[in-house]
């Protein structure tokens, strides 16, 4: 359970901080992120793609995983590219089927992930 249950409201001074860490996580994401919704992300989408990876401690390549599950979804149904607020709330929405397996994209995978046994193995997400 969440210590508080909102998010917390992150300034940008927060953002900074987190795009200067020296590990590049956060950078990478919003990198991968702009570049598969084709813009530059606002401030205010900047601050959910961090509560997703602060507040709700998703790694950052399950935040990947759902960002690409999101676009895909949206370009089955020929519809919009989805709003980063669309994307925050699909993980506590519950409508993600347990059942799905993912497989990452290459550009997605760390080399963690890419050698994990199953990794390659698991079908595409359905819809």
């Amino acid at each position: 359970m969440h210590p508080t249950p909102e998010r917390p409201q992150y300034t940008e001074e927060d953002l900074k901080r987190e795009q200067q860490a020296g590990d590049g996580r956060f950078r990478n994401l919003v990198g991968e992120a702009q570049r598969r919704l084709g813009r530059t992300l606002s401030t205010e989408e900047l601050k959910i793609l961090l509560s997703l990876i602060d507040y709700l401690r998703l790694p950052t390549e399950v935040v990947g995983v759902l960002l690409y599950y999101c676009l895909e979804r949206s370009r089955r149904r020929d519809s919009r590219a989805p709003s980063m607020r669309a994307i925050e709330k699909r993980p506590t929405a519950g409508r993600m089927r347990a059942s799905t397996r993912w497989r990452l994209p290459r550009s997605m995978c760390s080399s963690s992930c890419s050698s994990h046994p199953r990794a390659a193995a698991a079908p595409a997400a359905a819809d």
